[in-house]
């Protein structure tokens, strides 16, 4: 432990040496390298979540997409469990990202319809 302190003292000592532009500058060096590490994770976390909710919508999209267009264009109305039941949701329902990404993929489906009838 001592020989820690010794080397901190001495760098310590060396900075209070350099004049006031130099250890000014050396300091926003070292603020912006950390701010510069900072992005990166954020860039790849950022990244990461993208990748993931990519992934969730094209599982879903690939489970559930045949299932809705039989839905929309069918000519009869269902009801709520009759839908549930074409889709092959269970009692226990669905996760809420499922929720979102079926919403998402519905979406996709109702704006391609609509440009191809337009």
């Amino acid at each position: 432990m001592s020989n820690l302190n010794f080397y901190r003292y001495y760098w310590e000592s060396h900075f209070h040496a350099y004049p006031f532009i130099i250890k000014t500058t050396v300091i926003l060096i070292m603020a912006l390298i950390v701010l510069y590490l900072l992005s990166l994770i954020r860039i790849f976390f950022i990244a990461y979540k993208q990748r993931k909710e990519y992934k969730r919508k094209e599982k879903i999209r690939k489970k559930y997409e045949s299932r809705i267009i039989n839905i929309l264009y069918d000519k009869h109305n269902m009801k709520a469990d009759q839908i549930n039941i074409n889709l092959g949701i269970g009692q226990k329902g669905l996760k809420s990202w499922e929720k979102v990404q079926i919403t998402n993929v519905l979406l996709d489906l109702i704006k391609k319809d609509e440009i191809k009838y337009s």
